[in-house]
């Protein structure tokens, strides 16, 4: 467990360099990061995502303002993370659904005007995001950690 949490961090860190670049230079905002929290609620204990979300939003926001967008970002692994108990879908069916409503609902409430008017932005920050997940999930979802 102990490597899938280490693992975890280091996507978490590599999304948050990227997004930074990204958003910088392509305006895209938020798949990585959906990505990087929601694939290891799937594989990390509670303790353990609660953990990398909170250290995730403080490097995104580390001023003491509230801020609604890093809200929503934080509490959306936590309910995928319940959410796979009560729904027995396989987990790459999970990933990839999980990724495109978390971006789709942080595309509906903050940038809604961008939605409609440039759906080419959404959909490729969907794409890197489901490239990302899809990356991160292969890496966590390795056979060889249920013998360690």
């Amino acid at each position: 467990m102990r490597q899938r949490f280490l693992l975890s961090a280091l996507f978490a860190v590599i999304a948050v360099i990227l997004e930074a670049r990204l958003n910088q230079f392509l305006g895209i905002g938020g798949g990585l990061l959906v990505a990087a929290l929601v694939v290891p609620a799937l594989f990390i204990d509670f303790l353990e995502i609660i953990f990398l979300t909170l250290a995730v939003l403080f490097f995104l926001n580390w001023q003491p303002a509230f801020s609604w967008d890093i809200f929503i970002l934080g509490i959306f692994p936590l309910g995928v993370f319940w959410s796979k108990r009560l729904i027995r879908w396989k987990s790459w069916v999970i990933v990839p659904v999980a990724i495109f409503l978390g971006i789709l609902v942080l595309y509906l409430i903050f940038e809604r005007e961008l939605l409609l008017s440039a759906p080419i932005i959404f959909a490729r920050d969907v794409i890197i995001g489901l490239i990302f997940g899809f990356s991160e999930f292969a890496v966590l979802n390795k056979d060889s950690f249920t013998s360690i």
